[in-house]
């Protein structure tokens, strides 16, 4: 039988790019480490530029070039308007502070760049992705379980804050349940990050990124009702409901149960809090300030504004901070993946856009990472990619 590693080949072999694998796969393990103040680079950064650096010389206007996929160049539009925009408001208020904002989409662009390069010249990208996603989930768990589960509020594990933490699990179970469907992985592995991902969501104590499971978990239902797909449809739930059921005859009194009884409580108060508010997630900004919805407010500066505080939605970040020529470009590159797969983008993107509403995304680079990969996979068939429980 062989190994995990084997599967993947992110070892060194006469084909493939062992190097770039192993850097990728080290990417995503990194994927939740937060070491840095929030606003600055983190360790999976400088991951991605460093791979980004080491394909730039193979990377050619012309073949296989990413810069031929209609996304990156629309993402790469993007960035240059938002850095036009950021850069006028930060000469006008002195504050170049706020280049950080463009800085962080550049990071993200070039994250992609590679990604689609990485993706069209190595047919074991994908393995790399999905063991990478898995074992990062497992990773976190363990983080947790290292802890000693003792904390029963919000948790952060290695982010800066619980929504993260929430995004980071949501995001992952996407990824990892939308390669699951494409190509087969061991179905052991299968749920225990799904289990994993779970756990996290309901750690982080997050109603967006909770509500947003919920609705992924049971679109798989809806849409892969009586298909060959349905069987691990069905594991899934019943290992979700064999661990939910081991963990109370384990401890009743733990706080493994008072933490499900906490993500009870706080889902029955949604709506009641300030925070769940228009006002409460910065959308009143859009109604009191209009004129900026037409070229752009850019992104900080809050004390420019009644209410100086971040919107809380991309829609209402982008749309108010780049005007409707952000806004277009933002829309035409999710409208393009859509286009390409639109079951799928319903599937497994649409809960990201749900948690989207309440949340400013964005900035995370895996969240562009995923869109391009869903552009990859959907222009090919499922028979094109090995299967990664194959021996």
């Amino acid at each position: 039988m062989t190994s995990v590693l084997d599967r993947i080949s992110i070892l060194p072999s006469s084909a493939g790019e062992p190097v770039s694998r192993l850097l990728l796969f080290l990417g995503f393990i990194l994927w939740p480490v937060y070491i840095f103040p929030p606003g600055y680079p983190q360790p999976i950064s400088f991951v991605f530029v460093i791979l980004f650096l080491m394909t730039a010389t193979k990377i050619s206007g012309g073949g296989a070039s990413p810069f031929r996929s209609l996304q990156v160049q629309l993402w790469l539009i993007f960035w240059c308007y938002a850095t036009l925009v950021n850069a006028f408001y930060a000469l006008i208020y002195e504050d170049f502070f706020v280049l950080r904002y463009p800085a962080f989409y550049l990071q993200c662009l070039l994250s992609i760049i590679f990604i689609k390069h990485f993706l069209d010249v190595d047919t074991r990208a994908l393995h790399v992705i999905y063991y990478g996603t898995a074992a990062s989930l497992g990773m976190q768990a363990l983080v947790y379980a290292a802890s000693g589960y003792e904390a029963v509020g919000r948790e952060t594990l290695l982010f800066s804050n619980p929504n993260q933490l929430g995004f980071y699990g949501l995001l992952a179970l996407s990824m990892l349940t939308y390669l699951q469907v494409k190509i087969k992985a061991n179905i052991f592995i299968f749920l225990s990050a799904v289990a994993c991902g779970v756990l996290l969501v309901l750690l982080s104590l997050s109603k967006a990124a909770i509500l947003s499971t919920v609705t992924l978990l049971g679109m798989l239902f809806w849409y892969y009702p009586m298909q060959s797909r349905f069987s691990w449809i069905l594991k899934v739930s019943v290992a979700v409901v064999i661990v939910g059921c081991a963990a109370y005859m384990y401890s009743r009194t733990s706080a493994d149960i008072e933490l499900f009884q906490t993500v009870v409580e706080r889902l029955s108060r949604i709506g009641q809090s300030q925070d769940d508010s228009f006002q409460g997630r910065g959308y009143i900004r859009m109604w009191l300030y209009p004129a900026y919805m037409f070229l752009g407010a850019g992104e900080g500066l809050f004390e420019r504004f009644e209410y100086p505080r971040e919107i809380h939605s991309l829609f209402g970040t982008v749309l108010f901070s780049y005007g409707l020529i952000g806004f277009s470009l933002l829309a035409a590159a999710l409208i393009f993946v859509f286009s390409r797969a639109p079951k799928d983008f319903i599937v497994f993107f649409g809960p990201i856009l749900l948690y989207s509403l309440t949340h400013h995304p964005l900035r995370q680079l895996m969240l562009w990472v995923f869109l391009v990969l869903m552009e990859h996979v959907s222009s090919r068939t499922t028979t094109e990619f090995p299967r990664l429980n194959s021996s």
